[in-house]
């Protein structure tokens, strides 16, 4: 499963949040002990050097905060757009859904933008 959000969107907060749009979410049914890949990808820059962090929170078959062990990191240099991406794998630990919201932060005081963002999620 896949969403997508494409509009650019910015932050300026040192931790993990929600930007204007939320998400994107995937929504995926999992039985106890069912792993799943997560895909996350984006484009992000920003308008000073710092860092652009992309990550996830999944609530429902199990419970994860979004954090840098399972984001995907760019130093961003002043608008230099580039594309990141992170691949994790998650364990279910009960039968239920699980609800795949995608988290972003940054590093800089000044803005730095997201775009494109996408998030895949791919059972086993």
């Amino acid at each position: 499963m896949t969403a997508d959000v494409l509009t650019e969107e910015t932050t300026t907060s040192p931790a993990y949040s929600d930007l204007a749009t939320t998400g994107p979410t995937v929504t995926k049914s999992m039985v106890n002990g069912q792993t799943a890949l997560v895909i996350v990808s984006c484009i992000a820059y920003g308008a000073t050097d710092g860092d652009a962090f992309m990550s996830f929170a999944v609530s429902g078959a199990l419970t994860l905060a979004a954090s840098d062990a399972n984001g995907a990191k760019n130093r961003t240099n002043a608008n230099d757009k580039s594309t990141i991406s992170r691949v994790t794998v998650i364990t279910a630990t009960s039968t239920a859904t699980a609800t795949v919201t995608a988290k972003y932060k940054a590093t800089s005081a000044a803005s730095t933008t997201f775009g494109h963002r996408r998030i895949i999620i791919k059972t086993f």
